[in-house]
């Protein structure tokens, strides 16, 4: 199966159990899911995490906090569960990050996570989601057919999109770096999935990030981890 940005071919990936047969998958740059503003952290006796729409006065002295996940999950292209696309040639049509039950979980307990201790109760904190690759690397709504994620798959696009290994560049990473470093935050947390490959996709993502949280950098679990590792 061979994968591409536009005409570009990136390189291919296997087949594997589960995966209807396909030639190709093309991405197109308007597919992109966008890094997104999501709410505020405010301390205010206790930690609380306030969405964007409901906190217009975010005063006081404001810090920006960078949450890092893998790439877009199906939800990042729905409204209320329906996919959205071009009515002329069907192409992706991006709504945010973390779109659906990923959301849903940062939303209600981020305020819940280990590293809130680290964070400075006098500043409110502006949280920033990105996707380390803004495509959706499980290409779920790129198969006809699919009846569910397989993590194989997706690992297998992730990899070959984050070392690019076909043209010898590593463009992905240098635009993920280039995103953080546009968006400037004062602390970056690492909740990328990890994953079924060694070294796992969170480290590999890691190594990107490097120091560039200016107050502090953290891992953590993707918020829709599995059984006893899900944010609570």
């Amino acid at each position: 199966m061979d994968i591409y940005e536009g005409q570009n071919l990136i390189d291919c990936v296997k087949q594997y159990s589960g995966v209807p047969l396909q030639k190709n998958i093309t991405y197109t740059v308007s597919e992109k899911v966008s890094d997104d503003i999501r709410g505020y952290l405010v301390f205010n006796g206790n930690w609380h995490f306030y969405k964007k729409n409901q906190y217009s006065s975010a005063e006081g002295h404001k810090k920006k906090l960078a949450l890092v996940l893998e790439s877009p999950h199906k939800d990042e292209y729905r409204i209320n569960k329906v996919l959205q696309r071009t009515p002329n040639n069907g192409t992706l049509i991006p709504q945010r990050p973390a779109n659906g039950f990923a959301g849903n979980q940062i939303d209600h307990f981020i305020q819940n996570r280990p590293w809130i201790k680290r964070l400075s109760t006098s500043n409110i904190y502006e949280v920033f989601i990105m996707n380390a690759i803004q495509y959706q690397c499980s290409a779920y709504d790129y198969i006809q057919g699919m009846k569910k994620t397989v993590r194989r798959l997706t690992d297998a696009i992730f990899l070959v999109m984050w070392n690019n290994t076909k043209t010898g560049t590593t463009h992905f990473q240098s635009d993920f770096a280039n995103r953080i470093k546009r968006y400037s935050p004062d602390v970056i947390i690492n909740a990328c999935t990890k994953g079924t490959c060694v070294p796992n996709l969170q480290m590999k993502v890691a190594n990107v990030i490097g120091n560039m949280a200016s107050d502090f950098y953290a891992i953590d679990y993707h918020p829709a981890n599995p059984r006893r590792f899900r944010w609570r």
